[in-house]
């Protein structure tokens, strides 16, 4: 089975696709979610404020 990478939102899908290569360089198999939010409503994501 192959890394699997599925895109949600991103600001910057560039450097997500980049990160997405180097990881399947160290791993041959999973699921990598890139630009999704962990937190949502039905309506829209939820910002995360540190």
């Amino acid at each position: 089975m192959a890394l699997q990478v599925v895109y949600g939102e991103s600001r910057d899908r560039i450097r997500a696709s980049l990160l997405a290569e180097q990881l399947r360089e160290v791993t041959d198999e999973g699921t990598l979610y890139l630009g999704y939010p962990v937190l949502a409503t039905a309506m829209r994501p939820l910002k995360w404020m540190p």
